[in-house]
């Protein structure tokens, strides 16, 4: 059922829902480009790392995708983290799909079938950002030592999953029961 103008599922729950997928595109976005998914006390080359790159002393002085993959290479943590960066990257397209459908869902065309395409994508996308943060917090603690923590970048990572559940089971309320 398409209608003029925007604004056509104006259900509370709807819009917060969409508010919600928005801050975890945001949060997956920052997570996923920023190095500090760990700090290392210990490692005299690297101070912060991340998915696409490491660091010393400050965020001025990074090294590029291609060195944070050769620093794992040959080592266990090079498949994990290549599943990792994998699974990572399909959450974070699936939450992009999510809001432009969403934004289609809230201001165009109100449909239950949409709405429970966005729910497959909101879903789609916890799960393998949830997934790729638990192969790398399990892997991270088996490949460095003690004198490294995870950072803030890996629990807005988390939070960005979290966040994409939270917006499908409140559309899934919205779509079902009211």
């Amino acid at each position: 059922m398409a209608c003029g103008g925007c604004c056509c599922d104006s259900t509370p729950i709807s819009w917060v829902s969409y508010i919600v997928t928005w801050v975890a595109l945001i949060c997956g976005l920052v997570a996923i480009f920023t190095p500090y998914w760990n700090e290392q006390d210990n490692n005299p080359d690297v101070d912060f790392a991340g998915l696409f790159s490491q660091c010393k002393d400050d965020i001025s002085n990074c090294f590029s995708i291609s060195n944070v993959l050769n620093a794992y290479k040959g080592t266990d943590f090079y498949d994990d983290f290549l599943v990792n960066l994998s699974l990572q990257m399909s959450g974070l397209v699936a939450l992009i799909v999510a809001v432009v459908l969403f934004s289609v869902y809230s201001c165009c065309l109100s449909n239950k079938y949409l709405a429970y395409v966005i729910i497959g994508f909101l879903l789609f996308a916890f799960g393998s950002i949830i997934a790729g943060a638990t192969v790398y917090g399990v892997k991270w603690m088996d490949y460095y030592t003690a004198a490294s923590t995870l950072s803030w970048s890996f629990g807005l990572d988390v939070a960005s999953g979290g966040l994409s559940l939270v917006a499908a089971i409140l559309l899934i309320i919205n779509s079902c029961c009211l």
